[in-house]
């Protein structure tokens, strides 16, 4: 097994859809909680590039056997090109189905960017995003942990109309409702419990994992009280998913 070290954000759907694909293969994993507002642990950090033309301050970011590896897809390639042995949920992306792929595509490009005009939506909804700061890194002082929950909150509260425009977004709520339910279709047109049919493919578990990231959020709970199916089919893959790897 490879050495694996993933710098996250513990609510980063590119992060947790990577980290559902890592526990469902049993792959052990290090992460690293990264600061938003400073990103100290990846200036930091001493096998990080830190060259002014390479230098990479977006999360995810793998250290794989000391290898600094960027972006989640890249990080997915890179293991599936060590692991060696064959398998159904964590391979190459070019060596995926022709339909696995573009529902791949649909997440990173359809899906995710719906999340932070739904978590951010309200103040008190962007404030219960930033809860995780009060559990995250240890070596973070109360203080720090006060200070990023309050100002990172306010700060993407206010960023979220901003986000709206750009990506053409109306309403919101509605508009990640819609996209649950083209997954949905998308499922029991497999005829199936998951995407992949009986098993879940690797489209079902980067999804899974990238709603994983709301997973103590209003948003997530509106998701599954809306959509039967769908609250049936986030349970099945958590299942599927398993206990997480993480080492620390």
């Amino acid at each position: 097994m490879p050495d694996v070290t993933i710098f996250q954000y513990e609510v980063c759907p590119y992060c947790c859809g990577l980290k559902a694909l890592l526990d469902h293969n049993k792959m052990p994993y290090t992460a690293i909680e990264v600061n938003p507002l400073t990103k100290d642990e990846i200036k930091k950090h001493p096998l990080i590039d830190q060259s002014p033309d390479k230098k990479y301050r977006k999360v995810p970011i793998a250290l794989v056997n000391s290898e600094q590896v960027n972006d989640s897809k890249n990080i997915i390639d890179r293991l599936a090109d060590l692991r060696g042995s064959a398998s159904p949920t964590l391979k190459s992306l070019d060596k995926c189905s022709e339909e696995e792929k573009a529902d791949i595509d649909w997440a990173y490009d359809k899906l995710v960017i719906l999340f932070p005009p739904n978590i951010y939506r309200t103040l008190s909804e962007s404030y219960e995003a930033f809860e995780y700061m009060s559990k995250s890194a240890s070596t973070w002082t109360a203080w720090q942990k006060l200070v990023l929950r309050t100002t990172g909150s306010l700060f993407m509260w206010l960023v979220s109309p901003k986000l709206k425009k750009k990506y053409n977004i109306t309403d919101e709520r509605q508009e990640l409702l819609d996209a649950i339910a083209d997954w949905m279709k998308r499922v029991s047109d497999k005829g199936g419990k998951f995407r992949g049919g009986e098993s879940p493919n690797m489209a079902d578990l980067i999804i899974y994992g990238q709603l994983s990231a709301m997973r103590d959020m209003t948003t997530l709970k509106v998701l599954q009280d809306s959509n039967a199916e769908f609250k049936a089919w986030y349970a099945r893959c958590r299942e599927a998913v398993g206990p997480s790897q993480r080492r620390s």
